[in-house]
């Protein structure tokens, strides 16, 4: 849930008195606490948060670019004197400097106050590497800044552009890496989860087959073991040459091996995590990444070795993991606190008429399910074009922003079944398990920050078809009755397409199911009862959400 709203700061630290002036102070700070496996770093500007450092600073790198080295100052402005370019934020100078005039050839300063290093830059690399020797925080403490200054004529005495001289710093360059980065290599963890991280992008961003990945795996193990197998000999060869005593050539070459990561990490025998089976790395995403692994549900009980079954995670669950979450945390409790909205303003759903004719408590955590279908082999032909047909449920919570909603990370899986099966086995029975837990998160609640709060299902979300099919109505649009908001017949649609007609009513669709179940005959559009009749607001009359594309664009609403 990475962030929106620019923040230039101060960014004081949670969880004690400091109060670092930068989002890259403030980060490096968090490393004192994180003296255990399930401390979540969390970004100081928006709500995003992860076990990893790294990922933090790649998400800051990534979503806060400028923002993570503006001065809190706000007053104060730096200008270019070559140009007209102007930025409170050191960084875009910098940044400015060098592909607009260093890599013109034009002659710039240091644009650091008080900065004792008075000779021009020529040369882009000079230049980076002077900033990183004698101002390694430049990026992120706030430090004093000038305009930067040009002149119309150089002493040639005092510009840097001697080659040997680059080169000698290019060497210190390397010599002088920052703290930091250092810390972050000798972190085993972090590199353990950047491993971790590389494999369940194959799972999930690339969705490769178990087969593949493990073939993955045993190569990087192949290769790991021979790269190893060569840097162990070539290091017992040369320490052997510079007189090293045996024992302590072995003690080297043990550390050095248990240094290599990959090698550990492929390597059953290794002290440290393995990540060698498809279950030992989802082992380590459940511990390290929060991975609930899904459960096979059997649609047929009398047959074992039956494929009627389907691949369900519990919602329940998901949310409990969701809790742990300091930024979920924080979304779900401001929605509790949030002000009425003025007359006559919408701007989300719980300022909408029908949310509050519901009376809802204050404090309670509502559910948006959605449901689609997708196909799982591509450009599918022939009998194989519904053979992988899947419908897919997923669900996000309605406390969160709207931005935050519209997230994909921010949509949790429920279940995985094929379309097959509602026909073979029944929809409701396919949909039960669901059901019955949105239910119980009902009548029971969940557990949240030491209190009990109910959770509910507050809209059913999907394309036209899938609405359709769980609602009861019946799911061929030629049919007399094809709208799910109105009795509109097709012959009254053909003659005015325009016509408005009063909505169906609660009564009304209760009152055709009722038909529908006597006669074994559709009523007015309506076949069976909704698949999510039983929970308290969801009614198909109602809480059936339009579909954007199919109900809107087409303009059926």
């Amino acid at each position: 849930m990475g962030g929106i709203e620019p923040n230039p700061g101060p960014f004081p630290c949670k969880l004690c008195s400091t109060v670092p002036e930068t989002i890259a102070s403030n980060i490096r700070h968090q490393q004192i606490h994180a003296t255990g496996k399930k401390y979540m770093f969390t970004c100081p500007s928006c709500i995003y948060n992860s076990k990893s450092f790294g990922a933090l600073k790649y998400h800051v790198s990534m979503f806060h670019r400028e923002e993570r080295h503006l001065d809190p100052d706000k007053e104060e402005t730096l200008n270019c004197t070559v140009c007209s370019f102007s930025t409170k934020s050191l960084w875009s100078l910098v940044q400015h400097l060098k592909k607009d005039h260093l890599s013109k050839g034009e002659h710039i300063q240091c644009p650091i106050e008080k900065c004792t290093f008075t000779k021009y830059f020529t040369k882009t690399s000079t230049f980076e590497v002077h900033l990183s020797q004698n101002h390694k925080n430049w990026r992120a403490e706030g430090v004093p800044k000038k305009s930067c200054s040009a002149q119309p004529e150089f002493d040639n005495q005092n510009i840097i552009c001697d080659e040997s001289n680059h080169m000698e710093q290019e060497i210190h360059f390397q010599e002088n890496q920052s703290a930091e980065e250092d810390a972050d290599l000798l972190n085993d963890d972090l590199v353990y989860d950047s491993i971790a991280q590389y494999y369940l992008n194959l799972y999930a961003e690339h969705v490769l087959p178990l087969s593949v990945i493990q073939e993955i795996s045993d190569g990087i193990t192949y290769l790991s073991d021979l790269v190893q197998a060569r840097i162990n000999l070539v290091l017992k060869t040369e320490l052997k040459k510079l007189g090293i005593k045996e024992d302590e050539i072995l003690t080297i070459c043990h550390l050095q091996k248990k240094a290599e990561t990959l090698f550990v990490t492929h390597h059953k025998r290794m002290p440290g995590p393995s990540l060698t089976s498809d279950y030992l790395r989802k082992e380590y995403f459940a511990d390290r990444f929060g991975y609930i692994p899904p459960e096979e549900v059997n649609l047929n009980e009398d047959d074992p070795t039956s494929d009627q079954k389907y691949q369900y995670i519990s919602p329940t669950k998901t949310l409990l993991k969701l809790f742990e979450d300091e930024s979920v945390q924080r979304e779900i409790e401001a929605s509790f606190c949030r002000p009425p909205e003025a007359p006559n303003v919408v701007s989300d759903y719980t300022s909408g008429k029908q949310f509050l004719s519901e009376n809802h408590p204050l404090r309670e955590i509502q559910l948006f399910v959605y449901e689609d279908t997708l196909n799982a082999v591509k450009n599918a032909l022939g009998s194989a074009k519904n053979k992988y047909k899947m419908l897919t449920m997923y669900f996000t919570i309605g406390n969160y922003r709207s931005h935050i909603r519209a997230k994909v990370d921010t949509k949790y899986v429920v279940m995985l079944i094929r379309v097959r099966l509602l026909k073979e086995v029944g929809k409701h029975k396919c949909f039960e398990r669901a059901v019955q837990e949105f239910k119980k998160l009902e009548t029971e609640g969940i557990r949240f920050k030491e209190a009990n709060i109910k959770v509910i299902v507050e809209y059913i979300l999907g394309d036209s078809l899938g609405q359709h099919m769980v609602g009861g109505f019946i799911e061929c649009f030629s049919t007399t009755y094809f709208c799910r908001f109105c009795l509109i017949t097709r012959g009254e649609f053909h003659d005015n397409p325009v016509l408005i007609l009063p909505q169906r009513t609660v009564e009304e669709y209760d009152r055709c199911v009722l038909q529908a179940k006597l006669t074994k005959e559709p009523a007015r559009g309506i076949k069976d009862e909704s698949v999510f009749g039983s929970l308290q607001y969801v009614h198909p009359t109602s809480h059936l959400v339009p579909c954007l594309a199919h109900d809107l664009f087409e303009g059926v609403v």
